[in-house]
């Protein structure tokens, strides 16, 4: 039982570098390449169509950081390239319990393995200038910027996890351009080609690391044809439900497994799992001699005696 339940153990760990490598172990496949220069075209439009959304401020998106090693046709754009808008969340004093149209805000703890967390929340008024324009929309994408080292660069996407909500200021929003799939970035963000890049730009202070809204703008995403992201995007949708669902099922093994060892105790202290021989005298009995004999047989201690000089 020690032994199915280490292993139990070792195959939860895992499940989360499972989930992180579902972009790598698509990315190996072999890809069609008929549409070889089409992933080149749709980073044309979609720097056309930020051009049209940014701010002035933000007209002209960073480059990325650098070139990713890519299939063939495939491009590299930067987290800028792809999002017209950066923005970092409230730092406002949250509230622990919830009162009229108090608005949630997600914190760090709130981003899980690639998912948004809707538990353990806190709270801000609706009217807390703070929050103005930083109402989360579906489809945004939260960044977290500031974590331990192995933590850090944490992303998921926000969609119908809650009806209304903000984010607190551990985190960036990044909100992309229409036409590009906030999932592709955050499932590449979690990827090893994600935390590369994570590893090498965060800085660390007193036992926290941040990765500041300049340096996520230059994270190098892969592009890819549309038909050719779509169809990885599946598959990674179905390893991830298929580690879910393999979760799952390690959980239940191990409620089962301490369930038995519960049963087996019990059966061991109720003389349950060896045959009972009916000539043994009841344990209560046995006991009972055995006190009797120790306080019966108990040596006494004999003084000893020093000679007065």
């Amino acid at each position: 039982m020690d032994a199915a339940e280490q292993s139990l153990s070792t195959a939860a760990q895992r499940l989360s570098p499972l989930r992180r490598s579902a972009v790598q172990i698509a990315l190996a496949q072999e890809l069609d390449g008929k549409e070889e220069h089409s992933a080149a075209r749709r980073l044309e439009r979609i720097l056309t169509d930020r051009a049209a959304l940014a701010s002035k401020r933000r007209i002209k998106p960073a480059n990325p950081a650098y070139e990713l090693d890519l299939p063939p046709g495939w491009v590299t754009a930067s987290v800028d390239q792809l999002c017209w808008d950066i923005q970092y969340g409230t730092s406002s004093k949250t509230g622990e319990l919830r009162t009229g149209s108090d608005v949630p805000v997600l914190r760090m703890g709130n981003i899980q393995d690639g998912d948004i967390d809707p538990h353990n929340l806190k709270y801000l008024p609706k009217e807390d200038p703070s929050i103005d324009g930083l109402l989360l929309e579906p489809g945004d994408l939260l960044f977290n910027r500031t974590n331990s080292a192995e933590l850090v660069g944490k992303t998921a996407v926000f969609s119908d996890q809650l009806e209304q909500a903000t984010f607190a200021s551990y985190l960036i929003r990044c909100r992309p351009v229409p036409g590009v799939n906030a999932q592709w970035i955050s499932h590449i963000a979690n990827s090893p080609i994600g935390r590369r890049y994570i590893n090498s730009v965060m800085s660390q202070q007193v036992g926290q690391a941040n990765v500041n809204g300049t340096k996520l703008a230059a994270m190098p995403i892969p592009i890819a044809p549309q038909t050719v992201e779509a169809k990885i995007l599946d598959e990674i949708s179905e390893t991830r439900a298929s580690s879910t669902r393999l979760g799952s099922s390690i959980e239940e093994a191990k409620a089962r497994s301490a369930a038995l060892r519960r049963s087996l105790l019990r059966a061991a202290f109720n003389g349950e799992l060896v045959d009972q021989d009916p000539t043994d005298e009841p344990a209560d009995v046995a006991l009972a001699k055995i006190r009797d004999q120790q306080s019966g047989a108990a040596p006494r201690r004999r003084r000893k005696v020093v000679a007065a000089k």
